[in-house]
This record gives structure tokens, C-alpha cells and sequence, in this order.
């Protein structure tokens, strides 16, 4: 089981809340991006909360190495197989790439995040920050800017989320 991701901001408070998670719906700020995963499998999985993070985009592969398949060869996928994670094991720190209305505005690596800056408006909002860098162990609600305090890592995260977006290539648009 999983959700739709974030609150609509823009209804007030008849669109939800994100608890303690900064914005909603629209945003990369978790408050608009987490959502819980429900998984079931008596007899496999333990019943208990995994801190870690994981992606829809893990769901393909994950099912497909529980059938015995494989992706396409030639074919890279965005996710990859969860099933550790979900039986307990411990999984090295992972990056995540957060994209919005087609553009690559955030990244992850362990706990830590880094947002670009960003000016706009979000379902009729008003957002606009600069570089953000969250530890999100110590700040889950993403309240606490730390690009100042920790430049080199602010700068090592900016170029990674560069070197990243370099590596996507030109993706001409999918045909319908």
C-alpha cells in the first residue's frame, strides 16, 4: 500500500497537512514528496518501521527479481530491488533525485538534501529559496538551512545534482 504524495497547499486546510514535513503537493520538500509504503508478506517480512527511503520507482524491480525476471536487457531503469530493505537488511546510503515539472530541483544522498534555488509558484503559491541543504536525520521538517555552515558540502551535492543531470543526455520526448 501507498498514497498519493503531499497535501494540496493551495486548499488550506481542507487539502491536508504533511505533519511535521515542510510544504506539500508540488514542492520537493518531503512535505510533498514522502509518502508511507504498507508492506505485507506473512511468513517473509517482520512487521515493524524502516526508517530508510525508498521510491515507487523501486516497485518494478523489486517484483520483477521476486518473479525471477529481469529488466529488458539495454534497458536502465530508475528504481532498483527493495526486497532487502524490506526484510531488515541493512542498505548502504542511497541517492535519490528528486525532479518537478520536469526539472531536476533536489537530490539526496543519505541523510542529507540539497535543494537548487527556485522561483515560482506552486499551485498559485509563492515559493522562492536559494541553495537549501537539510541533514534530515537531525531536521526531518527541513527547517533548518545548513548550505552556510556546510559549504563544501553544499558545493559537492550542487555538482553531483550537475554531473547527474549531464549524464541524462538529451531525452526527446515519448510519443503517444
Amino acid at each position: 500500500f501507498t498514497s498519493d504524495n503531499g497535501p494540496w497547499l493551495s486548499y488550506g486546510p481542507d487539502g491536508g497537512e504533511a505533519g511535521p514535513l515542510r510544504e506539500g503537493k508540488g514542492t520537493t520538500f518531503d512535505g510533498g514528496m514522502r509518502v508511507p509504503g504498507i508492506f505485507r508478506w506473512p511468513g517473509r517480512l517482520q512487521p515493524r518501521v524502516e526508517p530508510g527511503f525508498a521510491s515507487t520507482l523501486d516497485l518494478y524491480p523489486t517484483f520483477a527479481a521476486l518473479a525471477g525476471g529481469a529488466p529488458p536487457e539495454g534497458r536502465q531503469l530508475d528504481g532498483g530491488d527493495i526486497l532487502p530493505l524490506l526484510e531488515g537488511a541493512q542498505r548502504p546510503d542511497r541517492e535519490f533525485f528528486y525532479f518537478h515539472g520536469g526539472a531536476l530541483q533536489a537530490f539526496r544522498s543519505g541523510d542529507w538534501k540539497f535543494k537548487r534555488p527556485f522561483k515560482g509558484n506552486i499551485y498559485g503559491k509563492p515559493l522562492e529559496h536559494g541553495e537549501l541543504l537539510f541533514n534530515l536525520r537531525e531536521d526531518p521538517g527541513e527547517t533548518k538551512n545548513l548550505a552556510e555552515a556546510h559549504p563544501e558540502r553544499t558545493r559537492e551535492m550542487a555538482a553531483r545534482m550537475r554531473a547527474f543531470e549531464a549524464s541524462l543526455g538529451d531525452v526527446p520526448p515519448t510519443k503517444k
